[in-house]
């Protein structure tokens, strides 16, 4: 029976330090407290991706482009006193240009520099004129006409226009309408009688009664002092 006794006691003593093992195991917390380190690894990821989140949040709303309730304006640099001057200098010297190659009967280049001129500067009265001078040569009464009218308005005391005006009516057959320039030019320039006598641009009126009347009024007074 002893060694019955003796087994039961090895038994019982096997059962007690297998007891011990799993006691100690659970007072260690390595297996007990397993949950409890797999929730506190969930929660710090959790953690992790809310503040990544945050982050990419906030990095966008502050670098994403504002949208501006202003209305964009945008500025036009006006021209400066400086330039509006170079270009009525540099007119100026086209139109010196145009005038000597009108003189010299090239009229196809004086035509192209009195059209710069006035790209440049469009109230050089002279350069108006001149330019209706040379359209009404090559019989283009409107453009011509539409020059002469413009110099007028731009400058009301300049006597050439009204002249070129009376000339223009004058090809044109519109007797009525030359005489009236022409008595025009006359009261503003008594000279202008002796330019009409002898201008070929008046040949349809050489006959006309008041035509004589009015460039032969300026002789008599002559003669009569």
């Amino acid at each position: 029976m002893s060694y019955i006794n003796e087994a039961l006691r090895k038994a019982q003593r096997e059962k007690d330090a297998h007891s011990v093992r799993y006691g100690a195991v659970g007072r260690t917390g390595r297996r007990g407290s397993a949950p409890f380190y797999r929730r506190r690894l969930g929660w710090g990821l959790l953690g992790v991706v809310f503040i990544s989140l945050a982050f990419a949040l906030y990095s966008w709303l502050d670098f994403r482009p504002k949208k501006s309730t202003a209305t964009a304006v945008v500025a036009r640099p006006l021209p400066s006193a400086a330039t509006g001057g170079r270009s009525v200098e540099k007119a100026k010297v086209l139109y010196e240009k145009a005038r000597l190659f009108q003189k010299e009967g090239k009229l196809e280049q004086a035509k192209d520099l009195y059209q710069q001129t006035l790209r440049l500067d469009p109230g050089h009265v002279e350069a108006l004129n001149n330019l209706g001078v040379i359209c009404l040569r090559e019989a283009d009464y409107t453009a011509a006409q539409q020059n002469f009218e413009k110099a007028i308005r731009l400058r009301p005391g300049y006597v050439d226009p009204f002249y070129n005006m009376a000339c223009l009516y004058a090809a044109k057959g519109d007797i009525e309408k030359s005489l009236a320039y022409l008595r025009k030019t006359v009261s503003m320039e008594g000279s202008a009688r002796e330019w009409a006598k002898r201008d070929t641009d008046f040949r349809n009126l050489w006959q006309s009664p008041e035509f004589q009347r009015l460039v032969e009024a300026g002789a008599r007074v002559t003669r009569d002092k």
